[in-house]
C-alpha cells in the first residue's frame, strides 16, 4: 500500500511539473526590420531572452525592448512561451492581425484608443501619459527654428506629419501653426523639410551624433536644442480577445509587467534602448493640452 501511494505521488508530481513548466507557443506580429534587430540583439548578447539584464546594444531600440519586456513578463507571470514571430509590414497590419486573432499580441506598445477594449485586452501602461516625447527636427541651417523655446514660438512656422499617426497629428493641429502639411510616410516628412521649405517635423531622437537624422549630400536634420514636445496619451500592449490563449496571456502579462515595473526594469530597458534619452532628460517639455 505504501509503495502504491509513492507511485501515485510521483505521478501527481510529474503531472504538476509538466503543467507548471509547459511552454506555450506565442504568435507575435513583428515588423520585419525588428525581426532582424531582435535576432541580431540576442545573437550579440549570446543569451536567452529571459537572461537579458541590459538593453545596451547597437541593435537595440524601443521595439526590441518591448519584445524582451513581453517575454520576461509572461515568464514572471507563470506563462512561459516559445516566441513565434509573424512578419507584418507596418503597425496598422499588426493591429488587424491581432484583432482577427491571427496573432496573440503585437511586438510593440501602441497608443490606446477607446474602441480597443472591444477587441483587445489592454495591458497596464508601458509609457504613461505625457512620457512619450519627440524632438523638433529642422535643417541645421534654419537658424530661426533653432531659437524656438515655447509652443508660442512654434506658431510662426510650418510643420509636416502623417494624419495616420493620429496622436502626433492631433498635437501639431492644436498648436495653431502657420501651416501643417500631410505626408504618408516618414521619408516624405523628411523630404518636405529637406527640399520643400517646410520648417520642421517631430520625430523620435536618434542614437547618432547630435541625435541627428543624416542624409546623402551631407544634409542633416537636427533637434531644436533644449526643448522636446510631449504627446498626450497612454501606450500599452494589446492582446487579442479572439486568440484562444488571449485571456491567459493577458493575465500573466499583467502580473509580470507589474513586477518588472516595480523593480524599475521597464523604464531601465526603455532608457538603455534609447527611448528615454539621458541627453534630453533636462530639456524643457513643450505641452499642448488635449482639446485646445
Amino acid at each position: 500500500m505504501q509503495k502504491y501511494i509513492k507511485v501515485i505521488s510521483l505521478i501527481v508530481f510529474f503531472m504538476f511539473s509538466v503543467k507548471t513548466y509547459a511552454t506555450f507557443d506565442l504568435p507575435m506580429s513583428v515588423i520585419q526590420r525588428n525581426i532582424t534587430a531582435y535576432t541580431s540583439f540576442l545573437k550579440e548578447k549570446n543569451k536567452n531572452v529571459l537572461e537579458i539584464t541590459s538593453l545596451d546594444s547597437d541593435f537595440s531600440n524601443r521595439n526590441v525592448a518591448c519584445m524582451v519586456i513581453i517575454m520576461q513578463a509572461l515568464n514572471l507571470g507563470g506563462f512561459p512561451v516559445k516566441l513565434e514571430m509573424v512578419s507584418a509590414p507596418n503597425a496598422a497590419r499588426e493591429i488587424a492581425m491581432t484583432k482577427a486573432g491571427h496573432v496573440a499580441i503585437m511586438h510593440q506598445d501602441i497608443w490606446v484608443q477607446p474602441e480597443f477594449s472591444d477587441f483587445f485586452f489592454i495591458s497596464t501602461a508601458i509609457i504613461p501619459n505625457g512620457s512619450f516625447v519627440k524632438g523638433i527636427y529642422t535643417l541645421d541651417s534654419n537658424k530661426e527654428m533653432l531659437k524656438v523655446s515655447s509652443i508660442e514660438d512654434l506658431k510662426s512656422f510650418s510643420a509636416t506629419h502623417s494624419p495616420n499617426w493620429q496622436v502626433g497629428w492631433d498635437t501639431l493641429s492644436r498648436i495653431g501653426l502657420k501651416s501643417l502639411h500631410s505626408a504618408p510616410k516618414k521619408e516624405f516628412m523628411f523630404n518636405q523639410v529637406l527640399f520643400w521649405g517646410v520648417d520642421f517635423t517631430i520625430q523620435e531622437f536618434t542614437n547618432l551624433p547630435g541625435m541627428a537624422y543624416e542624409f546623402s549630400g551631407d544634409r542633416r536634420l537636427i533637434p531644436v536644442p533644449g526643448v522636446k514636445i510631449a504627446l498626450n496619451g497612454v501606450r500599452s500592449f494589446i492582446v487579442s480577445k479572439k486568440h484562444k490563449l488571449g485571456k491567459q496571456i493577458y493575465t500573466a502579462l499583467q502580473i509580470g509587467l507589474i513586477a518588472l515595473r516595480k523593480k524599475g526594469t521597464v523604464k531601465r530597458f526603455l532608457t538603455e534602448s534609447g527611448f528615454y534619452k539621458k541627453e534630453v532628460e533636462d530639456w524643457k517639455i513643450l505641452r499642448v493640452e488635449p482639446g485646445k
